[in-house]
């Protein structure tokens, strides 16, 4: 989970309940009439950090390493690898699109009919 570029996506989990937590303290605290200090709410904004950081990192630090395996100049490869020149080089997309043919609306091609009459 923490290397797919999927897992970053629970990073959206946990920005909600801090935003809500952060917004409407009295639907998460046991005490409805207590409010959020100050100072609670900068604690929380810490932890919200370093939790989408504990999620981010695993991702970032795989792709370093793919870029600097890849897209150097010197990589064992003698060539660079072509989504290394795109505006935003990301090899989780470059090799679902090549290997597996995963793309938006690539499943719909005429030999899958009979899956869509089953469905």
């Amino acid at each position: 989970v923490l290397v797919r570029s999927t897992g970053f996506s629970y990073a959206l989990f946990f920005g909600f309940y801090f935003l809500r937590r952060l917004t409407c303290p009295g639907l998460v605290r046991a005490k409805v009439g207590q409010r959020l200090h100050s100072q609670s709410a900068v604690i929380l904004f810490l932890v919200m950090c370093v939790a989408g950081l504990a999620l981010v990192t695993p991702l970032l630090g795989y792709q370093y390493y793919a870029m600097n395996s890849f897209c150097t100049p010197n990589n064992p490869n003698l060539h660079l690898s072509p989504w290394c020149n795109d505006f935003w080089p990301d090899v989780y997309k470059y090799v679902q699109s090549r290997y597996w043919n995963v793309g938006p609306f690539r499943y719909y091609q005429v030999h899958q009919i009979p899956n869509f009459l089953i469905a």
